[in-house]
């Protein structure tokens, strides 16, 4: 019952889409997760939610956004908003942290390209805005 429960697709899906949706997002900025950690950097999350607006069933069909709606010193917030043809059904945030890798684990001053990657957040995000993949639940 990973995935699914007797009535809608389990919570915790949601935060395995929040994460492919940031290693995309990564990938659209041109800077893929396999480059960065190749380099010697690395954004664990620190904090991650999901608010749910409502269910998801099996086999429905929706669009995953995903965006950096802010940033920090070393630090920055993705906004990841589910949208089905109902509208907005989901919205998660991971709050990561910018560090180098060695020689030790240190917070870092976030890199231009992650701050101008910076969008605003709204209701109905369009898919300029940041990453937006279709899934199936």
């Amino acid at each position: 019952m990973t995935d699914v429960d007797l009535v809608q697709v389990n919570f915790t899906r949601m935060f395995r889409w929040m994460d492919h949706g940031f290693t995309q997002l990564l990938h659209d900025l041109q800077h893929p997760s396999s480059m960065l950690l190749r380099e010697g950097w690395s954004t664990p999350v620190v904090d991650a939610h999901c608010n749910y607006r409502r269910p998801v069933t099996m086999d429905d069909d929706f669009d995953l956004v995903s965006q950096v709606i802010e940033t920090g010193r070393s630090s920055f917030t993705v906004g990841h908003d589910f949208i089905d043809a109902k509208g907005l059904f989901a919205r998660g945030e991971t709050r990561h942290v910018w560090i180098r890798t060695h020689p030790q684990h240190t917070a870092v001053a976030l890199p231009n390209w992650l701050r101008l990657a910076l969008a605003p957040r709204r209701d109905l995000p369009a898919s300029s805005n940041g990453g937006r993949e279709h899934h199936q639940s």
